[in-house]
């Protein structure tokens, strides 16, 4: 049976008057002290911001009217959000995914524009909390769309559009993720608004097509995508996307190569992370080094070579060592020394083998609660 699905009910319909009025004062006391955030890296206080549109931003500092392109922010942190919210997006930031839905559920507020970013944040710890719940990723998906829907030109809603397309993908309804991501991919990054989002929306589109079983289309895509990243880069080197533009040049480089994996092709996927391994930065010969290690742990339980786990061992301590970034590489390494060790077992890693693989896999969960490799380091240890 699915486990039920993380989603509660909104906003309260109902609510006391005298809530109400306490509400209404809190939100009167403190609605000019909204925060936003500039892509420049300013940062604007003591603002009382009234429209939070994907065009412009607009508002009042005090009584003069405040307005600037919404290209120039980077977020807006909202003054008078009750506590709830605030705990809700830290619980969010620490992986906690399925208690961040519940509590941006509990979230009530008078205001339109916190409220809707409640909603926003919810479909965000909706998608992230999915795993591999199909009914889960279905119901993500319906209340992604309703949002989009409901809010057209918000500040939030091409985030939405892809957490939309995302969800689809985990629900296995390929055809509608690739409707919904090729929509987003074509409007680009919306001239210089959201290059983030346009590198991310073709990444994800490539696993949408892996997802599918076309493993040569989405290899295609994901070289595409690093190419993609690497222009966005080359014209922003400052800019405030630009950590999560190379993670994603990351992602896709060693995404490329895992579509050799998919087939169980180990002689070509090696020749893949070889060459990522001779990359001129430290991230990308990080990223190949887990790939090789991963690679030979696959190979190695597959046919069965146990003698070349050790080889797998000392890729995988390459990888955690080389990495400037403590990202995707090092969560990979960390999860695949833990495979390792379960595989060698007691006789060639003594009786504590199972132990030691937990910490790996722990280390997983505790540092990177939000990666790739954080759900199957907790089935592991479950098992």
């Amino acid at each position: 049976m699915a486990r039920p699905t993380p989603f509660r009910g909104r906003l309260h319909a109902m609510r006391t008057v005298s809530l109400a009025l306490a509400l209404a004062a809190s939100a009167a006391a403190q609605r000019t002290n909204d925060v936003v955030y500039t892509k420049a890296g300013a940062v604007l206080r003591g603002l009382e911001v009234t429209v939070f549109e994907s065009t412009t931003v607009r508002g009042k500092q005090g009584t003069a009217p405040f307005s600037m392109p919404a290209a120039e922010v980077a977020d807006v942190e909202w003054g008078d959000a009750p506590p709830a919210f605030a705990q809700a997006r830290l619980l969010l930031q620490r992986g906690e995914f399925r208690s961040a839905v519940q509590l941006f559920g509990d979230v009530q507020t008078l205001r339109p524009q916190v409220r809707a970013d409640a909603l926003h944040f919810q479909v965000e710890a909706a998608v992230a909390a999915i795993g591999d719940d199909k009914n889960a990723a279905a119901t993500a998906a319906r209340h992604a769309h309703a949002f989009v829907n409901t809010h057209p030109t918000h500040f939030r809603t091409p985030r939405v559009r892809l957490l939309a397309g995302r969800a689809e993908r985990l629900a296995g309804n390929h055809a509608a993720a690739t409707r919904t991501l090729r929509a987003l991919d074509e409007r680009g990054d919306d001239n210089g608004l959201r290059p983030q989002l346009h590198v991310e929306a073709r990444f994800e589109l490539g696993l949408c097509q892996r997802d599918a079983g076309d493993h040569s289309t989405a290899r295609a895509t994901f070289q595409a995508t690093t190419q993609l990243a690497t222009a966005a880069l080359a014209e922003r080197t400052a800019h405030h996307e630009a950590p999560a533009l190379r993670s994603l040049h990351l992602l896709a480089q060693s995404a490329a190569a895992e579509t050799f994996l998919s087939v169980s092709d180990w002689t070509a996927a090696e020749a893949a992370f070889q060459a990522l391994t001779a990359a001129a930065d430290p991230a990308s010969r990080a990223a190949g080094h887990a790939g090789l290690g991963e690679t030979i742990c696959r190979r190695g339980l597959a046919e069965p070579r146990l003698a070349d786990l050790r080889r797998c061992q000392l890729e995988l301590a390459l990888a955690a060592m080389l990495d400037p970034t403590g990202g995707d590489p090092s969560a990979k390494a960390n999860y695949w020394l833990g495979r390792c060790l379960l595989a060698l077992g007691a006789e060639r890693e003594g009786v504590n083998f199972r132990t030691r693989a937990h910490t790996y896999f722990q280390i997983v969960l505790d540092h990177y609660p939000g990666s790739r490799w954080a759900e199957p380091a907790a089935t592991a240890i479950t098992r």
